[in-house]
């Protein structure tokens, strides 16, 4: 996706516990990613997801992703980029329910 945007979807555990978007990121470039659920107490999980590095061996110091920090009712997370590829969003369900939970997506990069 380029950025900014703003998504509306939804997630269950049932069927679609997990959404992506993949946004292509610089050396240098900054991403930030906010998730609203429609229902205050819905619970979501926010991740920023790191490309692969070409030749490189899994590291368990090295994060492969971002975890979000809750302000509010909203979930958060940035990340500055290190390598050029494609970094993805990722929204998860947190709970087991049949009902989907709705939220708001809102992704935007600070470009070098």
């Amino acid at each position: 996706i380029t950025t900014p945007k703003h998504f509306h979807a939804s997630v269950d555990w049932w069927d679609d516990e997990d959404d992506y978007y993949a946004v292509f990121m610089h050396v240098g470039d900054v991403l930030y990613a906010r998730v609203t659920p429609d229902r205050t107490r819905a619970t979501l999980h926010l991740a920023l997801v790191l490309p692969p590095v070409a030749g490189a061996q899994p590291s368990r110091k090295e994060p492969t992703t971002v975890r979000s920090v809750a302000v509010g009712n909203q979930w958060r997370a940035s990340l500055t980029a290190t390598v050029r590829g494609t970094y993805y969003v990722h929204i998860s369900a947190a709970v087991r329910s049949r009902l989907p939970v709705g939220y708001t997506l809102a992704v935007s990069a600070k470009r070098r």
